[in-house]
């Protein structure tokens, strides 16, 4: 019995050591308690008692108690658009990563979320809800596919098959005897069958070419590997170096990692270049942050400090917290009150603050202080000296020259020279404006989101209102195109506040870009998995053979990971295979490098497949034979 249970916690572990989101040992543990256990996600982790599903956290303690009937592959419920598909008591619904059932159990069938809606089936009649759940297109389709770059198909009245937009808009009416699947692809054109002639048609339903009779799905580009016989020949390769035991992605040429030292874990610092520039000794690190210099902050047992990215010390380990951003000074914390230090650690202004913003490039931060018996926020210069009058309830940090202010619950705007540009008058929650600040950090220039009498609007820069407030919900500008909601239907409109077509290509791209959207799809056949992706500049279309186990990520910096026959390799943009399959688990990184795993050691290997680190006599000397 005791040599089973050894054996039974080896799978368990082996089962779950490669997997999305971070195995804890308290997962391991609950891991043990239950008869099936799910992929861990969101630091939890589906568990089945008798049928039903439920989640533990990432300490191995019950985070919602089975709840959910179990109906499919425990390895399924996974969270897609931060949501879960869930059946109650016969009725589908979905939970959010904090477990909450935001939709409820209501539908008959549903399907996941893609691009923030979901098909789902209500009285027999198919319709779409939005992550609210509210029913953006109504329930009037007696069947529904999911959308595929903008458009879906859809059943009618009539049993012939149409074509909606994410507005709810027939666009090609009710027509068709079949579609293929996925529908529309990344070049605009859609494989459908009328009368038992197979042609192709664009989004506006005219017949741009014909298909040959008995085509499963059209015909692309021809794949760059000719098979696996063909191209997997067999060869030695060199591993990596692969000292750590956790690592982190490179962020401005530099990556965090993790060494055990008994239980206890040690966290250090690696450059690029493969050099460890701060050794793995300290309890946490973070960063690198951008101030006076770039720095990260670390932690001790005596507290938090700072070091920049050359290895060397700015400021001990000593504080209770220290800032993430400050272009002029770094912000430190001590005896819990804030303060400022310089970037050779020399303390400029004393911990003084109740709470603090990072300076900006005029040398000009918000303080919170005591007044009078009232907290009140002021500005500062470098000093310390309080530079303007009156002061106000709350204070954002500057972006771009400008800075949220509050008074009476209602936000304006100042500049660096501390004049309102806007009068205090818009409304917003608390965690409302900080998440579209934090947001517009990186987009100069862009309008500003507000809130006036519950609608939306946007400012400039200088405080104009430019687009008024009427819109019921609005996201930050990106790329270009900001989406809102009025009147229950969500568009983009552009700086001008007109709404853009989104049947024209350009508006299409930029569009999917505002959403996050990959120009990159995976086809599988035969139980295999193709890539397929589109070149933004030449519009070209590329797909590999159907001759992998899975994908990783998609193409980052002309890379993306793949798997074959259990290991874990890189193609290029051509579909060629530029490191072979040899590695347990391989994620990209920036500047065409990837960290890599051997067993549970961790390393980092460029674009060739050498590694950025020195190799020891150890790591010389793995050769291994592979399919190259």
């Amino acid at each position: 019995m005791k040599k089973y249970l050894i054996l039974n916690v080896f799978m368990l572990c082996a089962a779950l050591s490669f997997s999305q989101g971070d195995v804890t040992l308290g997962m391991r543990i609950a891991a043990l308690r239950y008869p099936e256990v799910g992929v861990p996600q969101n630091d939890l982790m589906p568990v089945v008692v008798s049928g039903k599903i439920g989640f533990v956290n990432r300490d191995g303690e019950v985070a919602l108690p089975p709840t959910y009937d179990k109906e499919r592959e425990i390895e399924t419920y996974r969270f897609r658009d931060g949501l879960m598909i869930v059946k109650k008591n016969g009725k589908y619904g979905y939970l959010n990563t904090k477990l909450e059932e935001v939709i409820p159990c209501q539908f008959e069938e549903v399907r996941p979320f893609d691009d923030g809606l979901a098909a789902v089936k209500k009285d027999k009649m198919w319709g779409f809800i939005d992550k609210k759940g509210e029913n953006v297109i109504p329930f009037g389709y007696k069947r529904v596919c999911s959308f595929s770059f903008g458009m879906a198909a859809v059943v009618g009245d009539v049993d012939s098959i149409g074509f909606i937009d994410k507005f709810g808009i027939m666009t090609i009416p009710c027509q068709f005897d079949n579609v293929g699947q996925p529908a529309f692809m990344e070049d605009g054109r859609c494989a459908v069958r009328k009368n038992g002639v197979g042609v192709f048609i664009d989004k506006k339903g005219n017949v741009i070419g014909n298909m040959s009779e008995g085509d499963a799905e059209p015909q692309l580009t021809k794949p760059v590997l000719k098979s696996a016989k063909d191209e997997f020949s067999m060869a030695s390769y060199q591993l990596a170096e692969t000292p750590y035991d956790d690592a982190w992605p490179f962020v401005d040429g530099y990556s965090i990692v993790m060494k055990k030292e008994g239980n206890e874990k040690r966290f250090g610092v690696v450059s690029i270049k493969g050099k460890e520039v701060v050794p793995c000794s300290f309890d946490q690190i973070a960063g690198p942050f951008r101030g006076p210099v770039s720095y990260f902050i670390i932690k001790k047992s005596t507290g938090y400090g700072a070091y920049d990215v050359d290895g060397k010390e700015i400021l001990p380990c000593e504080y209770q917290s220290i800032g993430k951003e400050g272009s002029q000074l770094i912000m430190i914390e001590k005896d819990g009150k804030k303060g400022f230090a310089d970037a050779s650690g020399k303390v400029v202004i004393p911990c003084q603050f109740e709470d603090a913003r990072p300076f900006n490039a005029a040398n000009v931060t918000a303080v919170e202080e005591k007044k009078k018996d009232k907290m009140v926020w002021n500005f500062i210069d470098r000093t310390g000296k309080v530079i303007a009058s009156p002061a106000y309830d709350d204070a954002l940090a500057f972006v771009n020259g400008v800075c949220p202010v509050q008074r009476k619950g209602k936000w304006g705007f100042v500049n660096e020279s501390l004049k309102e540009i806007s009068s205090l008058k818009y409304e917003y929650t608390f965690s409302d404006i900080r998440e579209k600040w934090s947001y517009l950090r990186s987009l100069p220039g862009d309008p500003i989101p507000v809130s006036r009498a519950g609608k939306y609007g946007f400012i400039d820069m200088k405080g104009k209102e430019v687009i008024k407030c009427q819109y019921d919900e609005a996201l930050a500008f990106r790329n270009g195109l900001a989406r809102v909601k009025m009147n229950g239907a969500v568009t983009y409109i552009d700086k001008k506040g007109q709404v853009v077509d989104n049947q024209t290509p350009a508006n299409r791209k930029s569009i999917r870009q505002s959403m996050d959207e990959q120009p990159v799809v995976t086809k599988e056949k035969s139980g295999m998995k193709a890539l397929v992706y589109e070149d933004e500049t030449s519009g070209k279309e590329t797909v590999t053979p159907y001759i992998f186990d899975d994908f990783g990520a998609n193409y980052i910096d002309g890379l993306a990971p793949v798997k074959v026959v259990g290991k874990w390799g890189l193609i290029n943009a051509k579909g060629e295979i530029v490191v072979p399959c040899i590695y347990d688990g391989i994620e990209i990184s920036e500047q065409g490098t990837a960290i890599v795993r051997v067993g549970s050691k961790k390393g980092f290997i460029n674009k060739m497949g050498e590694s950025l680190l020195p190799l020891s006599n150890a790591a010389k000397a793995q050769w291994i034979p592979i399919r190259r």
